[in-house]
């Protein structure tokens, strides 16, 4: 879902940012931005996100600032060996007389990484874990949203069929009436039954009633799936692009202008419904 949340917070001198960030995806990708000596909490944290969600792009990013990624320290085996060194030339014990000459060699300092106690630690994994419900919660209104606007479309589908069944209860007579009229034009001698055989023929290869009733059936599905407590984004996926392939077989039977302006409206409120459950788990 499209979602996004954020926190900050102090842990004695530090000053810690978390933001989990959300964007629609069909399936789970993943990020996490943490400073250099905090990411070994990379895979944990990984695996809370994934053991709740199941698919968007999730975008986490921890920040500290007062936060020394690493320490200097002075490398006294150096030192020390570089007096023994200087020992063996003056036969005399030495001291470090100039400090600005020793520490003048760079292999004086070695860099440590900045280590966090326990209690700091305990603290940014309360505050992840805190922040991933929040993130979750906002997921779970966006969920919401999307539902109400499925909704809307799936109603304004049933619209359109109802009309389309409307314009369909009228074929037969209007086949009829168009057949007759021909042959009165062409003053053709046609028997009766040649004529009903003719409307019978037409009226088979223009029968929409079982893309109708399909689509009557997944519209079913789909509102029952949406009230079931499971991930459903993938499976709504799939009925979308088969009330689509029924959409398109209906509208290439008919030649009625009108039924062909409602199944495009249908197609253009599956297109939308199809936008709309890219996000959905």
């Amino acid at each position: 879902m499209t979602a996004s949340c954020y926190k900050e917070i102090s842990i004695g001198t530090l000053k810690v940012y978390m933001e989990f960030k959300g964007y629609n995806h069909r399936f789970l990708e993943t990020k996490i931005n943490l400073p250099q000596n905090l990411t070994f909490l990379e895979k944990e944290f990984l695996e809370k996100i994934r053991g709740n969600i199941r698919r968007g792009v999730v975008n986490f990013s921890l920040r500290i600032s007062n936060n020394i990624d690493v320490l200097p320290k002075i490398n006294t085996f150096i030192i020390e060996e570089i007096l023994r060194e200087i020992e063996k030339i003056t036969k005399k014990p030495e001291k470090i007389e100039d400090w600005k000459i020793i520490l003048g060699n760079p292999q004086i300092f070695t860099i440590e990484p900045r280590s966090y106690n326990e209690q700091e630690l305990y603290k940014i994994r309360e505050e992840f874990d805190e922040l991933l419900k929040v993130f979750i919660e906002e997921r779970e209104k966006e969920g919401k949203s999307i539902e109400r606007s499925i909704q809307i479309c799936l109603r304004n589908i049933e619209e359109n069929l109802r009309k389309i069944e409307d314009e369909n209860k009228n074929l037969p007579s209007e086949v009829k009436a168009i057949l007759q009229k021909k042959i009165e034009e062409w003053k053709i001698n046609i028997e009766k039954d040649r004529i009903l055989q003719e409307i019978a023929l037409i009226l088979m290869k223009a029968d929409i009633n079982e893309e109708l009733e399909r689509l009557k059936s997944f519209i079913e599905k789909i509102r029952d799936k949406m009230q079931k407590d499971e991930f459903t984004g993938k499976y709504l996926d799939f009925i979308i692009q088969e009330m689509l392939r029924e959409t398109n077989t209906l509208s290439s039977k008919t030649s009625k202008t009108k039924i062909i302006e409602y199944a495009l409206e249908i197609k253009n409120e599956l297109e939308k419904i199809r936008e709309l459950i890219s996000n959905v788990e």
